[in-house]
Formats: structure tokens, C-alpha cells, sequence
């Protein structure tokens, strides 16, 4: 069975975007704020799209992008000042990531080191500070070493292009085996973080659960994922839905 190829496209397109929504609702489930959409969400979605694909080589995939980053910027004026002030942090990470010239000219993602960094850094600040308006240091830390393990992740699902490309990695560097073990501490680090949150009572031992539980699925799924005969952007998909996965756990966690 085939999949029709726009609506490949389009599932390809706004992933990233459903994933990033899903921890922005699921930050809301956590701390009990209203899960009524609003214009944060569009603002996410929207600058999330744009934000991955706005240099993409397929001239669709750019306009789509493009479009979106435009409404996302319309639903950026009508946050709330404080909401603003605060995803100009964000913006300026992801002017830092590429470079303020032509994308892989310049930027963070350029160094090894920074470039998981950066990309942890400004998931949690979109998903967690953005959404409460406040540094919850347990659980941001807790989403930003979540999203740095996906992240390298990803450069071990490229390792073959990027060393093709001679683009420089952390995973390239340190190589898989050692790719993996920073994988599982940075979830390990995750893990106490959400710990040390349940032992501030500001989670719920359920919610905590439900976390561990999507670590734990996380480390026993991920290898075998990038192990697998799927093409890279199936096994990237199924890195990402990772994120959906624990969303929807919490989900259920708090119903």
C-alpha cells in the first residue's frame, strides 16, 4: 500500500510542528493552565514550520513555510506583552543556529558541540517557558536533556550524509557507541529532574510516571528505530513521535 505523495508532503512538512504542539500541550496538562487553543498555539505551529523549513530545497515546502511563518507572525501581535518579550529568546536562538547570512554559511549548527544544545534550549524555552511564563528550572531542564537526546538522535540517523557532506557533528566526533551513552544520560538526567519536580510538588507522581515510562520506551525503541531498514525521514518521523508519545501519556496520566 502507497502513500499518496501530497499527502506525504504535507505529514512531512508539519510533523515537526504537531510534535512541538503536543509538548506545548502537554506543559499545559502538566501545570493545569487552560488547554483551549489560542494564539500561542499558532504562533508555535506556524514559527515551528518555518523554522525548519524555510530554506528547504523543494520551492512547495518554502512557500508552505514561508505562509505559515507569516501567520505565525500575525499571531505573534496579538500574545500578551509578557509572552512576547519572552519568544524574542527563541528568535534569537534560531538567528544564532543559522547564522544571520545564508543558512550553512554561518551559525551554531555549525559547531558540534552547540548545535544539540541549541536546539534542546529553544524546544523547553517554546514548550515550557513560553506556555507558563515562568523558568520552571526542573522541567525545563528535564524537556531541554529530552530534546537534546532526540537531537543527537537525529545526527546518528545523517551520520552517513553529514560525514559524506563533511559536515560536523557531535555523534561524527565521539562516534555511535559513545552517541548512544550520551543518549541515555541525557535521559537519565531528564528522569531526576522530573524527579526532583515531583519531590518540589510541582508534579504530580502520575505525570512523573507517565515521563519515566516514555524515557524508559524511548531507550528500548530508539535503537532498534535507527537500526532499522526504514528510510531516514521514516526513522526521523519515529524519533519525533517520541514527543507525541509522551504528550499523550500525560494525557491519559491526568484523566
Amino acid at each position: 500500500m502507497t502513500i499518496c505523495p501530497p499527502f506525504k508532503a504535507i505529514f512531512h512538512l508539519l510533523w515537526i510542528s504537531v510534535c512541538a504542539w503536543a509538548l506545548l500541550l502537554q506543559t499545559r496538562l502538566m501545570f493545569h493552565l487552560s488547554t483551549t487553543p489560542d494564539w500561542l498555539d499558532g504562533f508555535v505551529f506556524g514559527s515551528t514550520v518555518f523554522g525548519y523549513h524555510f530554506a528547504h530545497g523543494q520551492r512547495g515546502y518554502r512557500m508552505v513555510a514561508w505562509v505559515l511563518g507569516a501567520l505565525a507572525g500575525g499571531c505573534f501581535f496579538w500574545l500578551d506583552r509578557t509572552t512576547q518579550l519572552l519568544a524574542l529568546g527563541p528568535v534569537l536562538l534560531w538567528c544564532a543556529y543559522y547564522g544571520l547570512q545564508r543558512p550553512d554559511r554561518l551559525g551554531l549548527r555549525r559547531s558540534p558541540v552547540a548545535k544539540p544544545m541549541v536546539i534542546a534550549l529553544t524546544w523547553a524555552w517554546v514548550t515550557v517557558w513560553l506556555p507558563t511564563e515562568q523558568f520552571l528550572w526542573p522541567f525545563f531542564f528535564a524537556r531541554a536533556a529530552f530534546v537534546f537526546a532526540l537531537a543527537l538522535a537525529y545526527d546518528l540517523a545523517d551520520l552517513t550524509d553529514d560525514q559524506q557532506r563533511n559536515f560536523k557533528t557531535l555523534v561524527g566526533q565521539v562516534g555511535q557507541k559513545r552517541a548512544y551513552w550520551f543518549i541515555y544520560i541525557a535521559l537519565s538526567l531528564a528522569a531526576l529532574c522530573i524527579g526532583f519536580g515531583v519531590f518540589q510538588q510541582n508534579i504530580s507522581f502520575a505525570v512523573a510516571v507517565a515521563i519515566w515510562t516514555t524515557y524508559g520506551w524511548t531507550v528500548v525503541l530508539l535503537r532498534r528505530i535507527l537500526e532499522s531498514h526504514l528510510a531516514i525521514v521514516w526513522q526521523k518521523i519515529m524519533v519525533d513521535g517520541s514527543m507525541v508519545l509522551q504528550a499523550l501519556a500525560v494525557w491519559l496520566a491526568v484523566h
